[in-house]
């Protein structure tokens, strides 16, 4: 081993020092000494030169200096890089606080991560370089003295925005600041049940530069991590900026641009909140409820938030039409596509009160008609609920569950009668017959609608069934030619009955039966030409001393389709061929016969003039058959189209149609009977 003082001293700078190599001397041609070949050690200790050269080995002597000092050079550059690559670590977030100095050192993986954190950290500042080039730079960060650092922290990292964490894919750069404001602030929960949250006594994690590593680490791992209550609450605060949330914080917006004697802020707020169907379908909200829960709509406060735009600028009014026109436009387009949660909004634009102006007739309600017409049964559920549920009845503005749905019919009425109006007039110019078929597809969609409406009236009984009625489509419809098409089952006013109103309904049942008793007598010719004969009408053989009696035994043993031909009525021993008049006198007599009290089927009232059953048909089979067939009578006379001079209270009525209506539900208020009824019956 060598043991020269010069080896000594290599190895306690840490030199490594090569194999010692001999240098092979070729002879000498007076050429002064050979240089040594380019493999030599360039550490030739002075003992390894050859003898007698006392030139040459001063020059090896300087070249080993030389060749020392160029490895020590590369040495310094060496830590000089690797000083500079500490001096300046990426960052991913500015203004990310550090410690004043580093406390524990971090593996290998945890410092690459920790540099991809803070990689293009701006304004810090350091200490002095390390003297050491294997010791960690001390890092400083820039005081926050003025302001919480959380707050700090978080702010400056979604200000920076997504460019500031270049090694991160764009879910994990909003992952990871996410997870910052987790880790620093938390949810504000007491004793948050969240592991991984700030407001959980048992929380991790203390300092930040731990805090930003974890961070990055947990959103690698994606947001399953992310506590629940801190995304409620960032989701609550986002919606406060873009939603009207109450009827308070809107009445104080209000009150905030009265003050300021300027409305920009509430055009902005209503511009905002218009311009979306989502973002209008969580305004005005129940705060016990989901702003996105279907049934979460406060109708009241959109009632006294409209009242309170009536004391703002006309602008703001003009504002929601035009937003809500645009919205109603692109979403009618596609109904199929409106939630139930979107139905709110749809609602909220329906109790608008400028819609009773003329310009937004023509556009706004055919697009809510539609919508409301193509909309899911879901959807219409939802609609139905805000109809039919009482709410409290307070503040201004404020209308009851009767005068909102009144409000409703009234709105898709006077849209109807526009367009009947202007069809109309289109009819008259064109030289046309006035027909159903000539009823463009906004008036079918307002039917449709109007005929929802109708339904939910039905159950609920809020307004009476006569608001219903629309007196421009009774007298432009023909009655001929919508019958056809309603028999063709094509969009006939039949179909919609309850836009009709009484003559109306009238003369229809009267062209039906006319038009039944036409095949009916068609049928028969036929029949009787093939098959035999067969009567073409329903004729009553009737003797005058016995008109109940003859007229029940008859009509107890004729088919149903035989109660549809045309009836003909003929007494025995007279002469006489039926056009009408008997018919009527048949008729007269057989009323006036009934309620007589020596058949002791019915029982007249002398007050009121009504007539009521004298015995209860359930109590005898015979007068049950009875019964039966004087309802047969009556509704003969009806299809024949003869007025009967009977009168019966309305509770016969309400048993008729609860019958008729009857699904095996239980009666609905109105049609089950009360002490009104029975006064009438009975005063």
């Amino acid at each position: 081993m060598d043991t020269s003082p010069d080896h000594a001293a290599e190895r306690e700078a840490g030199v490594d020092r090569p194999p010692a190599q001999t240098a092979t001397v070729a002879p000498d041609h007076g050429e002064g000494p050979m240089p040594l070949p380019a493999d030599a050690s360039p550490l030739l200790s002075p003992s390894s030169t050859y003898a007698g050269d006392t030139s040459s080995l001063e020059q090896r002597q300087q070249q080993q200096q030389q060749q020392q000092q160029q490895q020590q050079q590369q040495q310094q550059q060496q830590q000089q890089q690797q000083q500079s690559r500490r001096r300046h670590p990426p960052a991913s977030i500015p203004g990310l606080p550090y410690p004043h100095q580093r406390t524990q050192s971090l593996t290998a993986r945890q410092s690459r991560t920790h540099q991809s954190v803070i990689r293009h950290t701006r304004n810090h500042t350091y200490s002095d370089a390390p003297t050491s080039p294997h010791a960690a730079p001390a890092i400083t960060r820039p005081r926050i003295e003025d302001a919480n650092s959380s707050e700090h922290i978080v702010g400056t990292a979604e200000s920076a925005g997504p460019a500031s964490l270049p090694n991160l894919a764009s879910a994990d750069q909003e992952l990871v600041t996410r997870y910052l404001r987790q880790f620093l602030k938390g949810c504000g929960t007491e004793s948050c049940p969240t592991p991984l949250c700030a407001s959980n006594p048992n929380f991790p994690f203390t300092g930040a530069n731990e805090i930003a590593v974890k961070a990055v680490e947990a959103a690698t791992r994606g947001a399953g991590e992310i506590c629940p209550r801190l995304e409620a609450r960032q989701s609550s605060g986002t919606q406060q900026r873009e939603i009207v949330s109450d009827i308070v914080s809107f009445k104080a917006l209000i009150d905030q641009c009265k003050r300021d004697q300027s409305y920009d802020a509430l055009l902005k707020r209503l511009q905002t909140v218009f311009s979306s169907l989502s973002r209008l379908s969580m305004s005005f909200a129940d705060p016990t409820l989901d702003p996105k829960n279907p049934l979460s709509l406060l109708l009241s406060d959109v009632q006294q938030a409209y009242w309170l735009l009536r004391e703002c600028p006309q602008e703001a009014q003009r504002l929601i039409a035009s937003a809500a026109e645009r919205i109603m436009s692109s979403v009618s387009a596609r109904p199929d596509l409106v939630t139930p949660r979107l139905m709110k909004g749809v609602l909220i634009i329906f109790m608008y009160p400028i819609l009773k102006e003329k310009p937004w007739q023509s556009s706004l309600v055919a697009h809510l008609c539609q919508i409301v017409w193509r909309s899911s049964a879901a959807c219409q559920r939802v609609l139905k609920y805000y109809l039919v549920t009482p709410r409290p009845i307070s503040g201004n503005g404020v209308a009851s569950l009767e005068e909102t749905m009144a409000w409703l019919v009234w709105l898709v009425h006077r849209f109807i009668n526009m367009r009947v109006e202007m069809i109309e007039a289109y009819v008259a110019r064109a030289g046309l017959p006035s027909s159903t078929a000539n009823l463009d597809e906004n008036v079918i969609s307002a039917l449709q609608c109007l005929h929802f409406f109708y339904h939910v009236n039905q159950e609920a009984r809020l307004i009476k069934y006569t608001e219903f009625y629309n007196e421009s489509l009774n007298s432009f419809i023909d009655f001929m030619d919508d019958f056809k098409r309603f028999r063709e089952k094509l969009f006939a006013l039949c179909n919609f009955p309850f836009v009709l109103n009484v003559s109306t309904k009238a003369n229809i049942l009267k062209l039906e039966s006319s038009v039944l008793m036409r095949e009916k007598l068609q049928l028969a010719f036929f029949r009787a030409l093939f098959a035999g004969v067969n009567p073409p009408y329903l004729l009553l053989t009737i003797r005058r001393d016995y008109i109940i009696e003859d007229a029940l035994v008859q009509l107890q043993h004729k088919s149903h389709e035989d109660l549809k031909k045309q009836l003909k009525v003929k007494f025995v021993n007279e002469e006489g061929i039926d056009e009408g008049g008997v018919q009527k006198e048949f008729f007269q007599l057989a009323m006036r016969e009934l309620i007589d009290p020596k058949y002791g089927m019915f029982i007249t009232n002398e007050e009121s003039r009504l007539c009521w059953f004298a015995q209860s048909p359930l109590d005898d089979e015979l007068a049950l058959d009875e019964y039966n067939m004087v309802g047969r009578l009556i509704g003969l006379a009806i299809y024949n189209g003869i007025i009967l001079d009977i009168h019966f209270p309305l509770a016969l009525y309400k048993k008729l149609a609860l019958a008729a209506e009857s699904s095996g539900d239980s009666p609905k208020p109105d049609e089950q009977w009360d002490l009104d009824d029975l006064a009438e019956i009975d005063p």
